[in-house]
């Protein structure tokens, strides 16, 4: 205890030294100050959170493996004339779906441009990754066009062309204001005329200087004004029919297509204004006219399907009604003919009181009277009547002459009334010389049994034969 005490008394007076600096000489360091205490918040543990872990970063994901190769377009097959050149590159490109747009390659080496044929040509791509696109067109090498020199037909109609349209058109016109113009100066300007030509040309030029032709010159006409006033036409001909026909489509600008062009006059009875008419138009057109005329068929058939531009109408050639026929109007009876005039010289034929003589039908060997029958078309003017039946034996007398004159003399009997002096008169006009060619008929051999009978029964045919 006493040792403590002793050690405790000891550590002040030591500390007291430490506290009186300056005393003795020796400087003193100051005590350190005696830190404070904290004061600490005691929280229940329920109330307290763990201190946050450090997140551990995810793994990036490894982008998938490229394997698609570029995409190679605007290659096209290509043709050009021997010693020519080409553009291979124009409008192609290359483009990869992860590095954008890619460089493109072109192997020309299989191409002979100097020799004609067919030649690949091999477009190329490679993307980063590797994958490589290749696309092969064909190039056609063709033998090159002869040079032709002008036509001094062709510069001679479009020369007279260029002074027409400036008085019929002008720049603020549309095209089918344009086309009207050209359409209306064909039709008042030409006439129609058959005028046969093969070449368009001369078939304008005369069509200008004439101002007449065919369907060839309407279109040729057609083709050339059109054309020179910078209106597109394509040419179109006649499938079937009966007769040729030509004449224009016409591309004014419509987005429906090109229309019908055709001034030349259409068959008489069956009108039609065909200035840029629709396919169904014209169709509906065709259709009737097959149905009304004979000659006229197939008018506006031609070969659409084989068209190379868009038709105005084409899609609407299913819609046409099919024409029909009206009812045809009763004929009227015929009206019955009045009786022959020549009825009545047929009674005339009872004067067989001649027939005595036919006793005598032993000279009928003298058949060449019969041949002067010629008499009995005399009897055409039917109007004296039985002054007509004493004729003939007035002109029987003469061959009776030949015959036994005695038995002719009977019927000279007749003779005595005067009568026949008026058809001596009518004996004047020719007309039995004309018959005599008509002799071909057979009415003399009837008679042959019956002489007499003749010009009686000859009378009502010969005016049927002269007629």
């Amino acid at each position: 205890m006493r040792r403590n005490a002793m050690i405790r008394g000891i550590a002040g007076a030591m500390a007291m030294l430490l506290l009186l600096p300056g005393c003795g000489g020796h400087e003193e360091t100051p005590p350190e100050p005696t830190p404070t205490p904290t004061m600490r918040l005691l929280i229940p543990e329920e109330h307290s959170t763990p201190p946050a872990a450090d997140p551990t970063p995810e793994p990036t994901p490894e982008a998938p493996a490229d394997t698609v190769p570029p995409v190679i377009t605007g290659m096209q097959n290509l043709t050009v004339e021997a010693g020519g050149t080409v553009s291979y590159r124009t409008g192609v490109s290359a483009v990869d779906d992860v590095d954008g747009t890619v460089p493109v390659s072109i192997d020309t080496s299989y191409v002979d441009l100097t020799t004609p044929g067919e030649y690949p040509v091999v477009y190329s791509a490679v993307d980063a990754a590797g994958n490589k696109a290749e696309e092969v067109i064909l190039l056609t090498v063709v033998e090159p066009e002869p040079t032709t020199e002008p036509d001094p037909v062709e510069d001679q109609v479009y020369a007279m062309i260029d002074e027409i349209l400036p008085t019929i058109i002008n720049d603020s016109m549309t095209q089918r204001e344009k086309a009207k113009a050209i359409f209306d100066y064909i039709v008042y300007h030409m006439w129609y005329n058959i005028v046969p030509t093969d070449n368009w040309a001369e078939a304008a030029l005369y069509a200008l200087k004439n101002q007449k032709g065919d369907c060839t010159h309407y279109w040729a006409l057609s083709k050339a004004m059109l054309g020179r006033a910078g209106i597109p036409t394509l040419d179109v001909e006649r499938i079937g029919g009966n007769s040729s026909h030509s004449w224009v489509l016409a591309d004014v600008g419509d987005e429906a297509g090109w229309y019908h062009f055709d001034p030349c006059p259409h068959p008489e009875g069956f009108p039609i204004d065909c200035f840029l008419l629709r396919e169904d138009e014209v169709y509906a057109y065709t259709l009737n006219l097959n149905l009304y005329s004979s000659y006229y068929q197939s008018y506006y058939t031609w070969d659409i399907e084989n068209c190379p531009v868009k038709v105005a109408g084409a899609d609407l050639v299913d819609q046409v009604p099919m024409p029909t026929l009206p009812p045809p109007t009763p004929t009227p009876e015929p009206t019955p003919e009045p009786p022959a005039e020549t009825e009545p010289p047929a009674e005339t034929e009872t004067p067989t009181e001649t027939e005595p003589p036919a006793e005598s039908e032993a000279p009928a060997e003298t058949e060449a009277p019969a041949e002067t029958e010629t008499p009995a078309e005399t009897e055409a003017p039917a109007a004296p009547g039985e002054p007509e039946e004493t004729e003939v034996p007035t002109e029987t007398a003469a061959p009776a002459e030949t015959e036994t004159p005695a038995e002719t003399e009977a019927p000279a009997e007749t003779e005595t009334p005067a009568e026949p002096e008026a058809p001596e008169q009518t004996e004047t006009p020719a007309e039995p010389e004309a018959p005599e060619q008509t002799e071909t008929p057979t009415e003399p051999e009837a008679p042959e049994n019956e002489p007499p009978a003749d010009p009686g029964t000859s009378d009502p045919e010969t005016p049927p034969a002269e007629g």
